[in-house]
């Protein structure tokens, strides 16, 4: 049974744009976005999925090292990362506003002028943008 939730993508590529989609949520589904075995850093009412295998190799993945940053927790990142909501201990929902207006003002350290963020601070604007393997545009929030 498929699971579809909002999602928000932060690609490890910075050629690739940081993305809020509709997704199915099962794990072996994320295991495909994230390439391999999952990880799951889990805080207050949301969680990020990592693919666990590439945590101690790779480039890492800025722009997911800064919104944790920007959220209180200062951990590496590699490859790509999705966050969800989160409801009870392991009960995965649409990943909260809040959290996509974050990714959307967060000014990266290695290009300051970048970050997703329309004039004024605005919702990030996604349309357009190729989602990974197994989103779907059915449920984009910025439509």
């Amino acid at each position: 049974m498929l699971n579809h939730l909002i999602a928000l993508y932060v690609p490890a590529r910075l050629s690739e744009s940081v993305t809020v989609h509709s997704l199915d949520a099962r794990h072996a589904s994320l295991q495909i976005i994230v390439g391999g075995g999952l990880e799951c850093i889990a805080r207050g009412d949301w969680q990020v999925y990592l693919n666990a295998e590439t945590q101690t190799t790779g480039a890492s993945n800025v722009r997911a090292v800064q919104l944790l940053h920007e959220t209180g927790l200062d951990l590496p990142v590699t490859g790509n990362a999705v966050f969800l909501g989160r409801a009870g201990l392991n009960h995965d929902t649409d990943v909260p506003d809040y959290l996509i207006r974050r990714a959307g003002t967060v000014r990266y350290a290695s290009d300051p002028a970048s970050g997703l963020a329309a004039p004024g601070g605005r919702e990030p604007d996604v349309r357009g943008h190729h989602p990974p393997p197994n989103f779907s545009d059915k449920k984009d929030r910025t439509s």
